[in-house]
Protein backbone atom coordinates (compact mmCIF):
# COMPACT_ATOMS: atom_id res chain seq x y z
CA UNK A 1 0.00 0.00 0.00
CA UNK A 2 1.77 3.38 -1.08
CA UNK A 3 1.63 5.85 1.58
CA UNK A 4 -0.67 9.01 2.70
CA UNK A 5 0.75 11.95 1.40
CA UNK A 6 1.77 14.30 4.50
CA UNK A 7 0.59 17.80 4.57
CA UNK A 8 4.37 18.77 3.60
CA UNK A 9 4.36 17.01 0.50
CA UNK A 10 0.54 18.72 -0.34
CA UNK A 11 1.96 21.79 0.30
CA UNK A 12 4.87 21.41 -1.94
CA UNK A 13 2.28 20.40 -4.50
CA UNK A 14 0.16 23.28 -4.14
CA UNK A 15 2.88 25.68 -3.96
CA UNK A 16 4.65 24.37 -7.70
CA UNK A 17 0.65 25.42 -9.22
CA UNK A 18 -0.28 28.27 -6.71
CA UNK A 19 0.76 30.71 -9.91
CA UNK A 20 -1.11 28.68 -12.42
CA UNK A 21 -4.26 28.25 -9.82
CA UNK A 22 -4.28 31.90 -9.65
CA UNK A 23 -3.99 32.49 -13.14
CA UNK A 24 -6.82 30.29 -13.82
CA UNK A 25 -9.42 31.70 -11.17
CA UNK A 26 -8.56 35.11 -12.42
CA UNK A 27 -11.60 36.24 -14.17
CA UNK A 28 -13.47 32.88 -13.58
CA UNK A 29 -17.19 33.81 -12.09
CA UNK A 30 -17.37 32.85 -8.47
CA UNK A 31 -19.92 29.89 -8.88
CA UNK A 32 -17.31 27.46 -11.09
CA UNK A 33 -13.76 27.97 -9.19
CA UNK A 34 -14.96 25.07 -6.44
CA UNK A 35 -15.03 23.04 -10.04
CA UNK A 36 -11.66 24.02 -11.09
CA UNK A 37 -10.12 23.47 -7.36
CA UNK A 38 -11.51 20.24 -7.64
CA UNK A 39 -9.77 19.64 -10.61
CA UNK A 40 -6.90 20.85 -9.61
CA UNK A 41 -6.99 18.14 -6.53
CA UNK A 42 -7.18 15.28 -9.36
CA UNK A 43 -3.86 16.89 -11.02
CA UNK A 44 -2.46 16.78 -7.57
CA UNK A 45 -3.49 12.98 -7.06
CA UNK A 46 -1.74 12.17 -10.57
CA UNK A 47 1.08 13.85 -9.97
CA UNK A 48 1.21 12.48 -6.56
CA UNK A 49 0.04 8.92 -7.29
CA UNK A 50 3.60 7.67 -5.81
CA UNK A 51 2.09 8.86 -2.10
CA UNK A 52 -1.14 7.48 -2.37
CA UNK A 53 -4.53 9.11 -1.77
CA UNK A 54 -3.45 12.65 -1.40
CA UNK A 55 -6.23 14.85 -1.65
CA UNK A 56 -9.69 13.34 -1.80
CA UNK A 57 -12.32 16.01 -2.25
CA UNK A 58 -16.35 16.36 -2.81
CA UNK A 59 -18.69 18.84 -4.42
CA UNK A 60 -19.86 19.30 -0.79
CA UNK A 61 -17.51 18.42 1.95
CA UNK A 62 -13.80 17.72 2.11
CA UNK A 63 -12.54 14.73 3.37
CA UNK A 64 -9.22 13.81 5.77
CA UNK A 65 -6.65 13.60 3.95
CA UNK A 66 -3.98 12.11 6.96
CA UNK A 67 -4.01 11.54 10.35
CA UNK A 68 -1.37 14.63 10.24
CA UNK A 69 -2.64 18.14 11.72
CA UNK A 70 -3.56 20.58 9.20
CA UNK A 71 -3.48 24.10 10.61
CA UNK A 72 -4.70 27.19 9.69
CA UNK A 73 -2.64 29.51 7.27
CA UNK A 74 -4.54 32.70 7.82
CA UNK A 75 -5.57 33.86 11.29
CA UNK A 76 -8.00 36.20 12.84
CA UNK A 77 -7.32 39.46 12.43
CA UNK A 78 -9.35 42.80 12.85
CA UNK A 79 -11.34 42.21 9.62
CA UNK A 80 -13.15 38.85 10.34
CA UNK A 81 -16.60 38.84 11.96
CA UNK A 82 -15.85 37.56 15.47
CA UNK A 83 -18.23 37.03 18.46
CA UNK A 84 -16.50 36.39 21.63
CA UNK A 85 -13.47 37.48 23.96
CA UNK A 86 -10.02 36.93 21.99
CA UNK A 87 -9.34 35.47 25.62
CA UNK A 88 -11.66 32.60 24.93
CA UNK A 89 -10.01 28.99 25.54
CA UNK A 90 -11.61 28.78 22.16
CA UNK A 91 -11.51 29.89 18.80
CA UNK A 92 -13.43 28.32 16.49
CA UNK A 93 -13.00 28.87 12.75
CA UNK A 94 -16.06 28.06 10.16
CA UNK A 95 -16.12 28.63 6.38
CA UNK A 96 -19.42 28.36 5.62
CA UNK A 97 -22.27 29.25 3.10
CA UNK A 98 -25.59 30.51 4.15
CA UNK A 99 -27.00 28.37 1.83
CA UNK A 100 -25.34 25.22 3.04
CA UNK A 101 -27.75 22.36 4.86
CA UNK A 102 -24.49 21.23 6.83
CA UNK A 103 -23.67 24.57 7.62
CA UNK A 104 -27.42 25.35 8.78
CA UNK A 105 -26.26 22.07 10.94
CA UNK A 106 -23.65 23.20 12.43
CA UNK A 107 -25.03 26.74 13.01
CA UNK A 108 -27.93 24.73 15.48
CA UNK A 109 -25.04 22.98 17.40
CA UNK A 110 -23.09 25.68 17.55
CA UNK A 111 -26.20 27.96 18.95
CA UNK A 112 -26.76 25.35 21.40
CA UNK A 113 -23.35 24.60 22.92
CA UNK A 114 -23.14 28.82 22.90
CA UNK A 115 -25.90 28.99 25.99
CA UNK A 116 -23.47 27.09 28.25
CA UNK A 117 -19.65 28.24 27.20
CA UNK A 118 -20.08 31.61 28.24
CA UNK A 119 -16.95 33.58 27.27
CA UNK A 120 -15.14 30.39 26.76
CA UNK A 121 -15.80 30.04 22.85
CA UNK A 122 -15.17 32.57 20.13
CA UNK A 123 -16.71 32.11 16.69
CA UNK A 124 -15.32 33.22 13.55
CA UNK A 125 -17.00 33.04 10.53
CA UNK A 126 -15.68 33.15 6.72
CA UNK A 127 -17.95 33.07 3.45
CA UNK A 128 -17.67 30.56 1.12
CA UNK A 129 -20.18 30.87 -1.15
CA UNK A 130 -20.36 27.98 -3.56
CA UNK A 131 -22.61 29.01 -6.07
CA UNK A 132 -22.75 26.13 -8.44
CA UNK A 133 -24.26 23.96 -6.03
CA UNK A 134 -25.51 26.58 -3.31
CA UNK A 135 -27.27 29.39 -6.20
CA UNK A 136 -28.55 31.76 -3.56
CA UNK A 137 -24.69 31.77 -1.23
CA UNK A 138 -23.18 34.43 -2.57
CA UNK A 139 -26.17 37.03 -2.26
CA UNK A 140 -26.24 35.88 0.76
CA UNK A 141 -23.08 36.45 1.70
CA UNK A 142 -23.18 40.27 0.29
CA UNK A 143 -26.51 40.52 2.77
CA UNK A 144 -24.59 39.16 5.88
CA UNK A 145 -21.66 41.63 4.91
CA UNK A 146 -23.61 44.65 4.02
CA UNK A 147 -25.63 43.94 7.46
CA UNK A 148 -21.62 43.74 8.60
CA UNK A 149 -21.16 47.23 7.71
CA UNK A 150 -23.87 48.53 9.39
CA UNK A 151 -22.31 46.40 12.86
CA UNK A 152 -25.17 44.00 12.96
CA UNK A 153 -23.24 40.95 11.19
CA UNK A 154 -24.65 38.35 13.62
CA UNK A 155 -27.95 39.27 13.56
CA UNK A 156 -28.22 38.77 9.89
CA UNK A 157 -26.05 36.04 10.40
CA UNK A 158 -28.49 33.56 12.45
CA UNK A 159 -31.55 35.23 10.24
CA UNK A 160 -29.97 33.59 7.41
CA UNK A 161 -29.17 30.47 8.67
CA UNK A 162 -32.86 30.10 10.51
CA UNK A 163 -34.57 30.73 7.42
CA UNK A 164 -32.40 28.76 4.46
CA UNK A 165 -35.55 28.36 1.99
CA UNK A 166 -36.03 31.64 1.44
CA UNK A 167 -32.79 33.81 0.33
CA UNK A 168 -33.94 35.51 -2.67
CA UNK A 169 -33.75 39.20 -3.09
CA UNK A 170 -36.67 40.41 -1.04
CA UNK A 171 -36.46 37.43 1.62
CA UNK A 172 -32.95 39.33 2.25
CA UNK A 173 -34.83 42.66 2.29
CA UNK A 174 -37.20 41.21 5.00
CA UNK A 175 -34.72 40.37 7.02
CA UNK A 176 -32.82 43.17 7.06
CA UNK A 177 -36.08 44.76 8.67
CA UNK A 178 -36.04 42.28 11.07
CA UNK A 179 -32.68 43.16 12.27
CA UNK A 180 -32.88 46.39 12.68
CA UNK A 181 -31.40 48.23 9.45
CA UNK A 182 -30.94 51.10 7.35
CA UNK A 183 -33.11 49.40 4.38
CA UNK A 184 -31.90 52.20 2.59
CA UNK A 185 -28.36 51.79 2.72
CA UNK A 186 -28.29 48.01 2.76
CA UNK A 187 -30.41 48.04 -0.60
CA UNK A 188 -28.70 50.11 -2.48
CA UNK A 189 -25.20 48.35 -0.87
CA UNK A 190 -26.52 45.40 -2.29
CA UNK A 191 -27.79 46.34 -5.65
CA UNK A 192 -24.52 47.55 -6.25
CA UNK A 193 -22.50 44.84 -5.22
CA UNK A 194 -20.01 47.05 -2.49
CA UNK A 195 -18.96 43.01 -0.83
CA UNK A 196 -18.53 41.65 -3.13
CA UNK A 197 -14.83 41.96 -4.53
CA UNK A 198 -13.79 41.51 -0.88
CA UNK A 199 -15.92 37.75 -0.92
CA UNK A 200 -14.49 36.94 -4.18
CA UNK A 201 -10.77 37.63 -2.65
CA UNK A 202 -11.16 36.12 1.13
CA UNK A 203 -12.71 33.18 -1.24
CA UNK A 204 -9.61 32.90 -3.61
CA UNK A 205 -7.46 32.95 -0.10
CA UNK A 206 -9.59 30.39 1.44
CA UNK A 207 -9.25 28.19 -1.43
CA UNK A 208 -5.33 28.65 -1.96
CA UNK A 209 -4.00 29.22 0.98
CA UNK A 210 -6.24 26.61 3.41
CA UNK A 211 -7.44 24.68 0.43
CA UNK A 212 -10.70 24.32 1.88
CA UNK A 213 -13.28 23.16 -1.18
CA UNK A 214 -16.47 22.65 0.55
CA UNK A 215 -18.38 24.14 3.63
CA UNK A 216 -18.76 23.62 6.29
CA UNK A 217 -14.55 23.55 6.59
CA UNK A 218 -14.21 24.57 10.79
CA UNK A 219 -10.97 24.62 12.89
CA UNK A 220 -10.60 24.64 16.26
CA UNK A 221 -7.78 26.46 17.65
CA UNK A 222 -6.14 26.74 14.31
CA UNK A 223 -6.63 22.74 13.51
CA UNK A 224 -8.65 21.57 11.37
CA UNK A 225 -11.53 19.51 12.89
CA UNK A 226 -13.02 16.82 10.33
CA UNK A 227 -15.78 15.70 12.32
CA UNK A 228 -19.27 15.63 12.32
CA UNK A 229 -21.60 18.54 13.37
CA UNK A 230 -23.87 17.47 15.89
CA UNK A 231 -23.55 18.78 19.22
CA UNK A 232 -22.12 15.64 20.99
CA UNK A 233 -19.20 15.62 18.73
CA UNK A 234 -18.43 19.62 18.82
CA UNK A 235 -18.41 18.98 22.31
CA UNK A 236 -16.03 16.40 22.37
CA UNK A 237 -14.03 18.41 19.83
CA UNK A 238 -13.98 21.47 22.29
CA UNK A 239 -12.60 18.80 25.26
CA UNK A 240 -9.67 17.70 23.30
CA UNK A 241 -9.02 21.59 22.26
CA UNK A 242 -9.28 22.81 26.30
CA UNK A 243 -6.99 20.30 27.86
CA UNK A 244 -6.64 22.66 30.57
CA UNK A 245 -10.35 22.19 31.12
CA UNK A 246 -11.51 26.08 30.95
CA UNK A 247 -14.84 25.43 29.43
CA UNK A 248 -16.49 22.96 32.02
CA UNK A 249 -17.93 20.12 29.89
CA UNK A 250 -18.55 16.74 31.13
CA UNK A 251 -15.89 14.41 31.49
CA UNK A 252 -17.51 11.17 30.49
CA UNK A 253 -19.62 10.14 26.89
CA UNK A 254 -22.55 9.00 28.70
CA UNK A 255 -22.57 12.55 30.81
CA UNK A 256 -21.42 14.38 27.40
CA UNK A 257 -25.40 12.26 26.11
CA UNK A 258 -27.33 13.18 29.25
CA UNK A 259 -25.53 16.72 28.68
CA UNK A 260 -27.29 16.96 24.97
CA UNK A 261 -29.99 16.14 25.77
CA UNK A 262 -30.42 18.89 28.53
CA UNK A 263 -28.88 21.20 25.59
CA UNK A 264 -31.95 20.03 23.47
CA UNK A 265 -34.48 20.67 26.08
CA UNK A 266 -32.79 24.29 27.09
CA UNK A 267 -31.87 23.17 30.37
CA UNK A 268 -28.12 22.99 30.54
CA UNK A 269 -26.30 24.81 32.97
CA UNK A 270 -22.96 24.68 33.73
CA UNK A 271 -22.00 21.05 34.26
CA UNK A 272 -21.62 19.36 37.50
Amino acid sequence: MAPTASSRSLDVLWSIDRNVATKALAGVALGYRDTLVNLLCRDINETASSFGDACIVTTNRTLNMSEEIVRLKSPVTDQDHVAGPASAAITLVEYGNFECIQCGSAYRSLKQIRKVSADGLRLVFRNFPMVRTHPRSLRAAEAAEAAGAQGKFWQMHDKLFTQQKALEDHDLIRYAKHVGLDIERFTRDVADNVFLAKIQSAYEQSLLDEHVTGTPTIYFNEIRYTGATDVESLLGAIKQSDPEGQIQLPERAGQIRQFVRKLRQGSAGVFE
